[in-house]
């Protein structure tokens, strides 16, 4: 019995030992309830103050001519490793390359329309009792529309109905295997149509312009404001169309005038109103062809009060009427503005990768591009005296000198994007706008001349004569220095 006693005392002992709830709160008090350090004596705060004072002593320190001599050394190591990656064979041909990829853009991108503040429908539909009148027909512009391939072929089954421009599809595309996207996208330098056992096509409907890639939005808020005052797919049409033909091209191959006529007229049928045209870009050089087109007796045949039946008005974003000089330079060197904007480093990574004889030829291919080379000659753009946009007393180069060669500095690398000289250096020699078209035809293949004027004409017209026999040349329709505007117009 005692030594019964004597373990019971001993395990009451043990069970008083032991903490009570209590005790565990009061401990948990002690380190909730701790007094908080100073922000200035933790680890993260001495990190970022670190880093940040590093990053100012490296930015203040490459800035002296020695430290850019080392920078230098050290790019031109690291453009020559990065020359040699075959980035096709590093990065599995799967979908989970576009997912990484559409991710990585949703980082650095901005956010989705949906969610940025660009609604004035919102703000103004009731006030103004905003509701679908019109109904509305959207012509993007160039470079603008989706691509897919359509092909069976061998070479295409892995892009079949992928999209081939715009999407990050596209950049994948580019990046893994850029032989073949640009076999699929080069246009047949001879008919200027499909190359044999190759298929593109435009994306259809509304979703072919709303974004460009991720993130980049194109179309995308005009069609949320129409939606949101009442508009839909039934009066509210997005006619894309394949931007790299010639707009002869486009009926020849795809019936696009035909489907955007009968698009028209169906919209009068079910509605009643004559349509509203919104176009962008290249497609505000294109609708005025469209309207020659389908008056034509030889080919639309909708007589000459077509128009004035069936237009109710045209909106006009920014299309080059006249053309624009950066469709020289761009079909001449393959230089745009965007790759310009790139720097020297990114340039040089761009050359090594896609390089400027690459791109114009792949460009040259594309005769949708070629229809907006500057109009109107000498008489619109100058010639080397003097433009009509030169300033009063202008004692320097004049405008009408659309292209200046320099002569090549001793040393200089011909991939170099820098500019090799000054404005200062004597010039090899002037050229106006029309022999800058002259020297682009020149450079380029004989096909690409023979397309060119097979489609479109630059000059201006001014006798009425003229102009009246222009009406049944094709040439004219894209040019409104050649053309008179649609009979409708006057009725």
């Amino acid at each position: 019995m005692g030594k019964l006693r004597k373990r019971k005392q001993e395990k009451r002992v043990r069970y008083d030992e032991r903490e009570l709830p209590e005790d565990i709160m009061a401990d948990s008090a002690a380190v909730i309830f701790k007094e908080e350090r100073p922000f200035w004596s933790r680890k993260r705060f001495n990190f970022i103050v670190g880093l940040s004072v590093g990053l100012l002593v490296m930015y203040a320190a490459s800035t002296t001519p020695v430290a850019q001599n080392h920078i230098n050394s050290f790019q031109d190591y690291l453009l020559l490793q990065l020359a040699d990656i075959d980035l096709a064979n590093i990065l599995p041909a799967t979908e989970l390359v576009d997912e990484f990829l559409g991710n990585f853009t949703n980082l650095i991108l901005p956010t989705p329309a949906t969610e940025m503040s660009f609604m004035p429908a919102l703000q103004y539909r009731e006030s103004l009792d905003l509701k679908p009148h019109y109904p509305v027909v959207m012509i993007p512009g160039i470079v603008s529309s989706g691509l897919e391939s359509w092909g069976t072929s061998e070479q295409s089954k892995k892009y079949f109905r992928k999209r081939l421009w715009g999407t990050m599809t596209m950049v994948r595309s580019v990046l893994m295997d850029k032989e073949s996207w640009t076999e699929h996208i080069m246009l047949d330098p001879k008919t200027g149509l499909d190359p044999p056992g190759y298929k593109i096509r435009a994306v259809q409907g509304v979703e072919a312009a709303d974004y460009f890639i991720t993130g980049y939005w194109v179309w995308a808020k005009v069609i949320e404001n129409l939606a949101a005052i009442g508009y839909d797919t039934n009066n509210m049409h997005f006619a894309s169309y394949d931007w790299r033909l010639s707009f002869s091209n486009l009926e020849v191959r795809d019936g696009y005038f035909s489907k955007l006529k009968n698009t028209i007229e169906l919209s009068k049928k079910q509605t009643g109103y004559k349509t509203v045209i919104i176009t962008h870009s290249m497609g505000g050089t294109m609708f005025p062809y469209f309207l020659k087109w389908v008056e034509s007796k030889d080919h639309g045949q909708g007589g000459s009060r077509w128009v004035n039946d069936h237009i109710e008005s045209f909106i006009n974003i920014g299309a080059p009427l006249l053309g624009v000089p950066k469709a020289i330079t761009s079909l001449l060197s393959g230089e745009t503005r965007d790759t310009m904007a790139l720097g020297s480093f990114g340039a040089y990574i761009l050359e090594k990768f896609f390089s400027r004889r690459e791109r114009s030829k792949l460009m040259r291919s594309w005769m949708g591009g070629a229809s907006m080379l500057p109009k109107g000659g000498e008489t619109i753009w100058g010639h080397k005296e003097s433009a009509p946009d030169d300033e009063d007393n202008e004692k320097y180069q004049t405008f009408g000198n659309m292209i200046s060669f320099v002569p090549r500095p001793e040393g200089f690398n011909e991939n170099s994007t820098n500019i090799p000289s000054s404005s200062n250096d004597p010039l090899i020699r002037n050229y106006t706008v029309l022999e800058s078209i002259d020297l682009l035809v020149k450079s380029a293949d004989t096909n690409f001349g023979k397309q060119l004027y097979a489609n479109y004409s630059f000059g201006v017209t001014t006798s009425p004569k003229q102009l009246k026999l222009n009406d049944r040349d094709p040439t004219k329709w894209s040019n409104p220095l050649e053309t008179r505007l649609p009979a409708g117009i006057y009725s």
